[in-house]
């Protein structure tokens, strides 16, 4: 797959600034902004001060942003955020923009600086790699200047050219010969809560329930992908989400068409994708990853309710 294809994949943002932070009579025109699916909200915070710090009160500033009210986690990819919490009918996503009142006990500070966002995203990709590889080495002897380098590509989201070439001692993904992937994922059940009559409005209504991080079951780790094309659980999306998230069959996979009041199903997403489960999970891993080296999935529960 055209690597170029996802790393060019972005999501329309429209950062409001939070109505207890403006300083001003008038409040400032909202920020527009392409956030790109692979890069991380933070990146784009210094751009949203400058658009708003002469609205602004005086005194310390840390960005966060919140999307119905829920914090977002920084160090969660802008695609993967939006496929769990949005789905893909809220077009231009719209964020509150917050540079007070921190929520401390939800998130963990990540000053304008980018430091602890650069910190995340190298740990991450000594993860992955060690995953992958058995051993995270060839992540810490990466030269200064490849760091700097690598780290510019995923800040900026563009550049695929020097993001490949910042990555070019590091071993290869290859979807022939790794026996586990490293996998993110990220899972809410909103089967009880979803106030939808046909899918497609389940889906519009895509983040509606969800009002803390305590509702999203997060994880990371390998998942094994069975040796050398061989099936067994956990070779292919649908087995692996069976096994990690304890789903029934009937629920991952199901006719569209044949759907039933009351139904509860799964959708899956990956980069925006509504992902076939039969896929093998080594092709995913090797051709749909993250600049981290990890496969972020987004995965819904929802309920079909027929109108009346």
């Amino acid at each position: 797959m055209d690597q170029s294809i996802l790393w060019e994949g972005a999501i329309p943002l429209k950062l409001v600034l939070a109505d207890s932070e403006i300083a001003t009579l008038s409040p400032p025109e909202p920020y527009f902004v392409m956030g790109k699916r692979m890069s991380y909200l933070p990146t784009i915070a210094s751009e949203a001060y400058s658009h708003f710090k002469d609205t602004l009160p005086s005194g310390e500033c840390t960005p966060w942003f919140d999307y119905k009210g829920l914090p977002l986690k920084w160090g969660v990819p802008v695609g993967a955020l939006y496929d769990l919490l949005v789905g893909e009918q809220d077009i231009p996503w719209e964020i509150t923009m917050h540079f007070r009142w921190y929520p401390s006990s939800a998130l963990l500070p990540c000053p304008l600086d980018l430091s602890l966002l650069r910190a995340h995203f190298f740990n991450s990709l000594k993860e992955s790699t060690y995953i992958l590889h058995g051993s995270a080495s060839s992540v810490m002897q990466l030269s200064s200047a490849d760091q700097a380098a690598l780290w510019q590509t995923v800040q900026s989201g563009e550049k695929l050219d020097t993001f490949t070439s910042s990555i070019a001692t590091l071993p290869k993904y290859s979807d022939k010969c790794e026996s586990t992937v490293p996998v993110r994922l990220y899972f809410v059940d909103c089967s009880e809560s979803t106030p939808s009559h046909t899918q497609e409005r389940a889906r519009a209504e895509w983040g509606a329930s969800v009002t803390s991080w305590e509702e999203v079951t997060c994880s990371s780790g390998p998942v094994s992908t069975g040796e050398h094309g061989v099936w067994e659980p956990g070779a292919n999306l649908g087995d692996a989400l069976m096994r990690l998230l304890e789903l029934p069959y009937e629920e991952l996979f199901y006719a569209k068409d044949t759907m039933h009041d009351g139904q509860v199903f799964v959708c899956v997403f990956i980069h925006g994708i509504q992902v076939p489960l039969n896929t093998p999970l080594a092709w995913l891993g090797s051709e749909l990853h993250f600049p981290d080296q990890f496969l972020h999935i987004a995965v819904r529960r929802v309920r079909f309710i027929l109108g009346n």
